[in-house]
């Protein structure tokens, strides 16, 4: 289910405590799942790609 629902990542580093960023999902959001995080798709619209923030998150994790 990766890339479809918006993502918070949290890791443990010595320099930074944690790493936390929106994603915004492969597929949007149903107005359900929009109700029940409390985010709506034009909130996540400017979010960077899953991909992306996954790439940050490795990044982050390899510090």
């Amino acid at each position: 289910m990766l890339g479809l629902c918006p993502l918070t990542y949290r890791a443990l580093s010595q320099e930074k405590d944690e790493f936390e960023e929106w994603a915004k999902p492969l597929v949007a959001l149903s107005a359900e799942a929009e109700r029940i995080l409390g985010v709506t798709n034009s909130q996540l619209e400017c979010c960077r790609s899953t991909d992306k923030v996954m790439q940050s998150l490795i990044a982050f994790a390899e510090i």
